[in-house]
């Protein structure tokens, strides 16, 4: 889970929260989930993303993002996640693939 309170950084022209924001948040969040399911040697990194947006968030608002891995492969996890205030309103949704590899040892 990862959550943080809307600034007026976060807003865009509009007064809400840019786009950006939610996909920032949600790709953490999901990309934490992925990362529980690795070994000490792997790393991971997004490889899709996909967001729905539901409803705008404003200033003031505290976001709390949760992912889940849906399934896990060797080398592509995949999650969900989604997107709520501090009240449980959900404001969005996404999906997404990890590509996951292990780390190879560099010779010294």
């Amino acid at each position: 889970m990862v959550t943080g309170k809307v600034t007026k950084r976060h807003l865009n022209v509009n007064k809400v929260v840019h786009g950006g924001v939610y996909a920032t948040i949600l790709d953490t969040a999901m990309g934490w989930a992925v990362k529980t399911t690795c070994g000490p040697n792997e790393i991971m990194a997004t490889i899709s993303l996909y967001i729905e947006f539901v409803r705008s968030a404003k200033l003031g608002q505290t976001l709390i993002a949760k992912g889940k891995v849906m399934k896990r492969g060797r080398h592509v996890a995949f999650c969900q996640g989604t997107l709520a205030d501090e009240n449980g309103v959900l404001l969005g949704s996404a999906k997404g693939a990890w590509y996951v590899s292990e780390v190879i040892p560099k010779k010294e």
